[in-house]
C-alpha cells in the first residue's frame, strides 16, 4: 500500500470500508471507518455510545453509526471523558436517587 506523503499523519490510521482487514460484514452499514490509536475525544462527535458487538468494547459515532474505534485506543483524557459521560447518563437516568447519601445535593 502506497502512502502519499502529503496526507496529515493523523490521516494515515484510519481505515476506510475497503481496507484489507475488514471482514465483509463490517464494509456495508455500521462501523465503516475505524479510527485507530491514539484517538483523541475531539475525534468523536457525540452522540456516541459502547458497543461490544467486536471482541473488545467500542465506541462507535456519527451517522448511522459509521465511525468507531476500540476503547483501549482512547488516550487517557478521552477514556476518562467517556467515563465520565457515562456516569453523567447514569446519574440522570435514575434521577433523584441516583446517590442516596448524599444528603440532597
Amino acid at each position: 500500500m502506497r502512502v502519499d506523503s502529503r496526507l496529515k499523519p493523523s490521516r494515515h490510521q484510519i481505515h476506510g470500508r475497503g481496507a484489507f482487514d475488514r471482514p465483509e460484514f463490517l464494509r456495508q452499514g455500521a462501523l465503516q471507518i475505524q479510527f485507530h490509536a491514539p484517538v483523541r475525544w475531539e475525534n468523536i462527535r457525540p452522540p456516541f455510545r459502547i458497543s461490544a458487538q467486536l471482541e473488545a468494547p467500542i465506541i462507535v459515532w456519527g451517522r448511522d453509526d459509521r465511525c468507531w474505534a476500540f476503547l483501549h485506543d482512547f488516550d487517557e483524557r478521552g477514556i476518562r471523558l467517556i467515563l465520565d459521560a457515562c456516569r453523567q447518563a447514569t446519574l440522570e437516568r435514575r434521577g433523584p436517587y441516583a446517590n442516596p447519601f448524599s444528603g440532597g445535593r
